[in-house]
């Protein structure tokens, strides 16, 4: 394992994000902790730590931050260990950045180790990006590819306490945002029910004065299912949720 250099460390840690022995908690806990103690002993996040430590020592707090972003941005796992063994504050925003990575790019079958990372690590899940106020959970809930919402993602995030009524800066909803999901497919079905399941409200209004059900059923509008209509006409199936 000493002769593993840091490129491969990083793909072992991307693709056990997708291995079934990994998708518990406990089972993806007990991978990054043993990473932390072979990262601690090989160096493989040095290169990041030390770029850190330099724009901490010229006191370049704007740098550091900016530097974070991108690398969050890039999907650097290898930062993300850097900021934890350099015990950087917990409220920097590097879960939205790394979400907005996942948001924009699917990388490697869509896994989100970094961001599961993150979270082990102890970072804000509420924390926002600097230019729109999203969090990690609007981004999920809006990718520009595959079936347009990450599940797996959502449901991690809502069981760790992710606020899912949360304005961004325009005021929307992470829920507003999943409501805007065209086409609308099983898959954006399904994290809708879970949202409601987790106390996401659809009457929440945004800046343009719309809320969820509203952008619902515009957007909806040539699609129009038994569940968006039950949304309508307040027609709940089970514990007040109108989609299930």
């Amino acid at each position: 394992m000493a002769e593993m250099d840091s490129d491969k460390f990083k793909m072992l840690l991307l693709m056990a994000d997708e291995q079934e022995q990994y998708q518990s908690w406990e089972g993806f806990s007990k991978l990054i902790s043993g990473a932390v103690n072979m990262d601690k002993a090989d160096g493989y996040s040095i290169a990041f730590q030390r770029e850190y430590e330099d724009l901490l020592d010229a006191k370049d707090v704007k740098g550091l931050l900016n530097t974070l972003i991108a690398h969050q941005m890039d999907n650097y796992i290898l930062g993300s260990f850097a900021a934890f063994h350099l015990e950087l504050p917990k409220n920097l925003p590097l879960i939205p950045y790394a979400a907005e990575n996942k948001r924009l790019y699917e990388g490697w079958h869509g896994e989100i180790a970094n961001l599961r990372t993150l979270m082990l690590f102890g970072f804000d899940i509420d924390a926002v990006t600097g230019d729109t106020g999203n969090t990690s959970l609007h981004a999920m809930c809006g990718l520009q590819w595959g079936k347009g919402v990450h599940s797996r993602a959502i449901n991690l995030l809502l069981d760790a306490g992710a606020d899912c009524n949360i304005k961004n800066y325009g005021g929307d909803t992470p829920l507003t945002y999943l409501a805007g999901s065209f086409p609308w497919t099983m898959e954006v079905d399904k994290a809708f029910a879970a949202m409601l399941d987790h106390g996401a409200d659809p009457h929440i209004a945004s800046e343009d004065g719309k809320t969820a059900i509203d952008v619902l059923m515009e957007t909806q509008a040539t699609q129009d299912q038994a569940r968006r209509r039950r949304i309508r006409h307040g027609h709940p199936a089970r514990a007040g949720n109108p989609l299930v």
